[in-house]
């Protein structure tokens, strides 16, 4: 990432499978925000710039505790949510548990389609309510599951199990929407599509967050530490970025590309 053609080798990744991995980032906070600025500019929510990921007492999101953390995918309850999430481990120390869990979402919709076609259509026709109801934050909006945009042939995913609110949908579309949801969810959970590591001091996980879902097996506080920090940067900034990148490397010789 600290050159033009690493940082293309990670865009090209990112652009292809969903997901790049950087090894050996300084383990200093506010580092995960260095590295996406590289892509670009920090998209800045209610959780701030950047936010910490570790096990806290009383917390108010399971994801600042050490229990399971189902996959999903962030800020559903945004009307554009954020293209790229970054998460850089500064400190990993617990023995067993706390291993990072992603699900390539496009191929659990393809597999949907190709063996389940009319749940697909349900799950592209069909919105979801996902909703953030705090006492200084009240968010609601709603998603297809399944997004296709056919004149900029772009596909999205929108799942958040933690954060769905009722279904508001005419009668006739409720079984088939559970119907639909529950073989989709199954798919999900199959392990043949899920990736599961563990991050270590240094490492840094860029990701698609309208693409994959990502979640955490449990862990035990008391047997050490999990602190991860995280960032976000919007997609439009991300295909900028990848724009200018290819063009720029492209006019370059090998050795000032790789310099």
């Amino acid at each position: 990432m600290s050159t033009d053609a690493g940082l293309l080798s990670s865009l090209t990744q990112l652009r292809e499978f969903g997901i790049s991995f950087i090894r050996n980032v300084p383990t200093q906070e506010g580092e995960v925000a260095r590295v996406a600025q590289r892509i670009g500019p920090i998209r800045d929510t209610f959780y701030g710039r950047h936010w910490d990921v570790r096990s806290v007492k009383n917390a108010k999101n399971i994801a600042y505790t050490s229990l399971d953390l189902m996959l999903h995918q962030d800020l559903m309850y945004f009307e554009a949510p954020p293209g790229l999430q970054f998460l850089h481990a500064l400190e990993v120390t617990v023995p067993t548990g706390g291993e990072s869990l992603f699900v390539d979402g496009f191929r659990v919709a393809e597999t949907l389609r190709r063996t389940h076609p009319h749940h697909f259509d349900t799950l592209v026709r069909v919105p979801v309510t996902y909703n953030y109801v705090h006492p200084h934050q009240h968010r609601i909006m709603r998603h297809p599951i399944i997004s296709f945009d056919p004149h900029n042939a772009e596909t999205h995913l929108f799942y958040s199990p933690p954060f769905e609110g009722p279904l508001d949908v005419p009668p006739e579309d409720v079984v088939p929407f559970y119907e639909a949801y529950r073989e989709f969810t199954k798919l999900v959970d199959d392990p043949q599509y899920r990736l599961q590591f563990r991050l270590q001091a240094g490492d840094l996980v860029a990701f698609n967050n309208r693409r994959l879902l990502h979640g955490r097996t449990g862990f035990d506080p008391s047997s050490g530490n999990r602190h991860l920090q995280g960032t976000y940067v919007d997609w439009d900034d991300f295909k900028s970025r990848a724009s200018i990148i290819r063009r720029l490397c492209s006019t370059q010789t090998p050795s000032a590309a790789s310099s």
